[in-house]
């Protein structure tokens, strides 16, 4: 935390896309011949490594799957930066390669830090939270093109384009949107710092964990759905002229598709309705790699 607290970065480096289950990776955790303790394989959308100062990896270890910090520096440990994605080209979520990347001496994680804490939850915040905030500059984006415009519709009502009402309704649902976004981000806040004042406590249970991972779920589907459509209606202001690329408001679209790509709505909905209908607990902790076991 003191690391954190002084303005060190991490970045995350997970998943593989060699197979995908639920359960193993073929990145290892192990002693070499000289007694270090050595990490090697490779991962992909690593986001927010390329800038980090360490690195959060996964491997198998001699005890099950093992997470471990290396420092970015480190010898053996090669970033590379071949996201290709359409959107969220800053977050650099490209390859990570360990070559015998010695973390004998790296720092450890808190203990408190393990699969099955809220760190997922936490994770899909972090996402809706960069919805909310392509929402707002889809809002104020929109104010600011629409009060500056002089060009109006030929079928327009209004002397100006910030005098039309149909244009005032588009602004208007975007307005909305962000409002909705706004909302429910705040709501899955005080959700989770709930959760995490309970764990401090040693009260939390497993009830309150699915709840809240509940919440997240429904959250996500509800701000996923209204920013993507307020994405595509924002361009219904100013026919071809809102399309200029001096406007950029594909990057919007573009960038909020790709958040929503990470964790499909279409699971999130099965996980709710399993929740509401049978009492299932939401699958908390996501692992992406090969089973050692020999099934795919």
């Amino acid at each position: 935390m003191r690391r954190i607290g002084s303005g060190e970065l991490f970045g995350g480096a997970y998943t593989e896309r060699t197979a995908s289950n639920q359960t193993h990776f073929s990145t290892s955790v192990e002693i070499d011949s000289h007694g270090r303790r050595v990490v090697n394989g490779e991962k992909y959308y690593s986001t927010g490594s390329l800038y980090a100062d360490w690195i959060i990896t996964t491997g198998e270890g001699q005890e099950g799957i093992e997470t471990v910090v290396v420092p970015s520096a480190a010898d053996g440990l090669e970033l590379i930066d071949d996201w290709d994605g359409f959107g969220q080209r800053l977050t650099a979520s490209g390859t990570t390669r360990f070559r015998d990347v010695d973390i004998t001496e790296s720092p450890t994680l808190p203990a408190e830090v393990v699969p099955g804490s809220y760190g997922t939850s936490l994770a899909q915040f972090w996402h809706i939270a960069a919805l909310v905030g392509i929402a707002r500059a889809l809002h104020n984006d929109v104010v600011d093109y629409v009060r500056d415009r002089k060009r109006y519709f030929s079928q327009g009502s209004g002397a100006l384009p910030r005098e039309d009402p149909v244009v005032q309704s588009v602004v208007g649902e975007i307005s909305s949107a962000r409002y909705v976004a706004d909302t429910i981000i705040r709501q899955i806040a005080a959700v989770l710092a709930d959760l995490d004042a309970a764990i401090i406590a040693g009260t939390v249970t497993d009830e309150q964990y699915d709840a809240a991972e509940i919440e997240v779920y429904r959250g996500q589907v509800s701000v996923v759905d209204t920013v993507l459509t307020a994405a595509t209606r924002v361009f219904d202001v100013g026919g071809a002229s809102a399309l200029g690329r001096a406007h950029g408001w594909d990057r919007h679209w573009r960038n909020a598709r790709t958040l929503a790509s990470h964790n499909p709505t279409p699971n999130r909905l099965v996980s709710i309705g399993d929740h509401d209908l049978n009492g299932t607990s939401p699958y908390r902790t996501w692992l992406s790699g090969i089973d050692l076991r020999g099934r795919e």
